[in-house]
C-alpha cells in the first residue's frame, strides 16, 4: 500500500505513458501503385491507414524524373544519408515483392539526412527493413500523391507538387505552434546542461507529444528547469507545462511545479534523475504526479509525512484531475504503527489504514482506491533522463526523448 507508493512517488514525480516502442500490425498493402500513369511491381504495407514503402524502392520509382534522389547507408554513423536531384544507384533486391499478408512493425531508429541536415520520417523497421510513410517522402520530395478510393489506386506524379490534406494542413498549423513555443523556452531557459556535479539538470530537458485524449490532437508536453538550486545541490525550480492546440494558438493549458524533477545522481536516496511519466487506461493517457518533496529530509524528520498523488488529463481541451489523492503517515504510540490516512479530493472521502487494516472510512471504498493507486503505479511508463541501472518490478523505465527529436517530428509535420 503506502510503502509502494511512497518508493514510486520519490522516482516517479511525473509520469505519462506513450507506446513508442510498442509494435504496430503491417498488412500488405492491397492498393495499385502508379507512378506517373504506369502500374509499378512493388510491395508496399498498410500501418494505422497509411502506405509504407522501403525508401530504396521508392528512390528506385522516381529514378530518371527530375524529384529523383539518392540513398546510401553510412556505416560509421549508422545514418541513412539521401541527397537530391542525384540519380539513384541500385544496389539489389529494390521493388522485390514480399508474400507475407501479416507482419510486425517496430518504430525505426536510424537517422536520417537530406543533404546534410538531419530530418525526420515516419517509419519503422519491418522484417530487417526500414518502411517510411509514402506522404512523408512525398512532401519532402514535394512530389504529387492522390488516392482514389473507389478503384484502391495510389497515384504518384514526379510531375506534380505535394497537395497537403485538410488533416495535415492542420497539422502543419499545431507543430509550427509547438515549434514556437519550444523555441521560446529554449530561449528563456537554455538547452539542457548538467548542473551542481551531475545531481541537477537545467534547461529545456524535453518536449514531447502525447495525445491524451486519443482525439489525433496530440498535446505539447515541456520539462524545464532553471539554474537555482537547493542547499543540497539539486533543482529548487523545476516545471511541467501542457500545451493543447485549440484551433487557432498553443494553448498552455496547465503549468505545474515538479518537485526535483531533474534531480540527479549523487543524491543520497541513490535514485537517479526525476522522470516523466505516463499512464493508459481504456484509449486516455495520464500524467501521474506526486509532490512528495524531498525524500531525504522527510526519512530524518520524526514528524508526520505528507505528499500528494494526481493523475489528470485532456478534457475537452481542459487540464483535468482524473483522481487526486491527499497521504499523511504519522507515527502512533497506541497501538504502535503507522497510521497512513488517504483523502479522496474527488469525492471528500477520508480512510485511514494501519498496515492492510482499514481503521475508518468505508472499507471497500477504501480498498478500491488503494487497489487503484496500486495498479496505477504497477503500470506506469518511466521516461528518464538517465534511467537508472537499479530495476524495479513495478517500474519501466524509457529514455526521455530529446527536444531535437520532437523538433525534427514537428518540422516534418510543419512542411
Amino acid at each position: 500500500m503506502w510503502r509502494k507508493i511512497s518508493i514510486a512517488a520519490v522516482i516517479s514525480l511525473l509520469t505519462f505513458i506513450s507506446f513508442a516502442g510498442a509494435a504496430e500490425t503491417a498488412e500488405l498493402s492491397q492498393n495499385t501503385i502508379l507512378v506517373d500513369g504506369e502500374a509499378q511491381n512493388v510491395s508496399a504495407y498498410m500501418i494505422q491507414g497509411n502506405n509504407y514503402f522501403k525508401l530504396r524502392d521508392f528512390a528506385a520509382l522516381v529514378n530518371g524524373t527530375e524529384k529523383q534522389f539518392q540513398v546510401e547507408w553510412d556505416n560509421a554513423s549508422q545514418a541513412i544519408r539521401m541527397t537530391s536531384e542525384m540519380p539513384y544507384t541500385m544496389v539489389g533486391g529494390e521493388l522485390s515483392n514480399s508474400n507475407i499478408q501479416s507482419q510486425k512493425a517496430y518504430e525505426a531508429t536510424s537517422a536520417i539526412y537530406l543533404d546534410g541536415e538531419q530530418i525526420a520520417f515516419t517509419g519503422y523497421s519491418i522484417a530487417g527493413n526500414n518502411y517510411f510513410k509514402l506522404r512523408d517522402m512525398a512532401k519532402r520530395f514535394n512530389i504529387g500523391v492522390e488516392y482514389d478510393n473507389q478503384t484502391g489506386q495510389v497515384q504518384i506524379s514526379t510531375d506534380q507538387s505535394y497537395t497537403k490534406t485538410a488533416a495535415e494542413n492542420e497539422a502543419s498549423k499545431r507543430a509550427q505552434a509547438y515549434l514556437s513555443v519550444i523555441d521560446k523556452l529554449t530561449a528563456q531557459y537554455g538547452e539542457m546542461r548538467k548542473l551542481s556535479g551531475g545531481k541537477a539538470v537545467s534547461g529545456l530537458v524535453t518536449a514531447m507529444l502525447v495525445d491524451f485524449d486519443s482525439d489525433g490532437n496530440p498535446e505539447l508536453v515541456c520539462g524545464y528547469a532553471d539554474d537555482e538550486l537547493n542547499e543540497r545541490g539539486r533543482n529548487l525550480n523545476s516545471y511541467l507545462s501542457v500545451y493543447h492546440w485549440n484551433g487557432s494558438t498553443a494553448e498552455k493549458i496547465t503549468n505545474q511545479r515538479a518537485a526535483y524533477l531533474f534531480s540527479g545522481n549523487g543524491d543520497p536516496t541513490y535514485f537517479s534523475y526525476g522522470s516523466i511519466e505516463l499512464y493508459e487506461e481504456n484509449g486516455k493517457i495520464y500524467s501521474y504526479t506526486s509532490s512528495i518533496g524531498d525524500w531525504a529530509l522527510i526519512q530524518a524528520n520524526s514528524g508526520d509525512r505528507h505528499w500528494a498523488e494526481k493523475l489528470q488529463t485532456v478534457q475537452n481541451g481542459k487540464w483535468v484531475d482524473a483522481l487526486s489523492v491527499d497521504c499523511t503517515i504519522k507515527w502512533m504510540t497506541n497501538p504502535i504503527g503507522e497510521l497512513f490516512t488517504m483523502q479522496d479530493n474527488m469525492t471528500g472521502a477520508t480512510y485511514q489504514f494501519m498496515g492492510k487494516t482499514v481503521l475508518s472510512g468505508n472499507q471497500e471504498q477504501a480498498n478500491a482506491l488503494d487497489n487503484r493507486l496500486e495498479s496505477i503505479k504497477s503500470n506506469l511508463k518511466t521516461y528518464a533522463i538517465d534511467p537508472p541501472m537499479q530495476k524495479f518490478n513495478t517500474l519501466h523505465y524509457e529514455n526521455t526523448p530529446s527536444v531535437k527529436e520532437t523538433v525534427l517530428l514537428l518540422q516534418l509535420q510543419a512542411l
